[in-house]
């Protein structure tokens, strides 16, 4: 099950807004709508907005009131998805790195905006491998470039 709760500024007690019967893996604000794992609800009434086609998300960041980047479970995929006022749709889905045969098993766990760049596209990338846990997360830094995210500029800031 997944809680959502509003916590008052006051901060004294936490009041429940709304419940789900599914544990969710996965959740990412964009404007007033959450992401959770392949599902759209509006912030609103938390109703459902739109089932998306595309599945596997395992993390989110807002880029612009327009644009989401999402990363998936597996093959080091990236997907850039455009707001359309009622629903998403999927711009690009790439893979952003070049690796080797273990690729299949590079899911992108974490993207979080780069707070001190003025540009909206640059964004942080946490990679992990996801079937062998002794191999350590890599933190890439990537430009986005939102007309072929293949060619995304990638800086690893740390290696395995």
């Amino acid at each position: 099950m997944t809680e959502f709760i509003k916590i008052p500024e006051s901060g004294e007690a936490i009041e429940p807004v709304s419940s789900f019967p599914t544990l969710f893996a996965h959740i990412t604000q964009h404007q007033d709508r959450l992401i959770c794992d392949n599902y759209v609800y509006s912030l609103q009434d938390f109703s459902r907005i739109q089932t998306l086609e595309f599945a596997n998300i395992t993390s989110g960041c807002s880029l612009t009131p327009k644009l989401v980047c999402l990363g998936h479970n597996s093959n080091a995929l990236l997907s850039l998805v455009a707001w359309t006022g009622s629903m998403y749709t999927m711009i690009q889905k790439s893979n952003i790195l070049n690796c080797n045969n273990r690729m299949r098993n590079l899911a992108f766990t974490e993207i979080r905006k780069d707070l001190f760049s003025k540009m909206p596209n640059q964004i942080f990338i946490k990679q992990e491998n996801r079937d062998d846990p002794a191999d350590h997360p890599s933190l890439f830094r990537v430009l986005i470039d939102p007309k072929n995210l293949a060619e995304s500029f990638k800086i690893q800031l740390r290696i395995n």
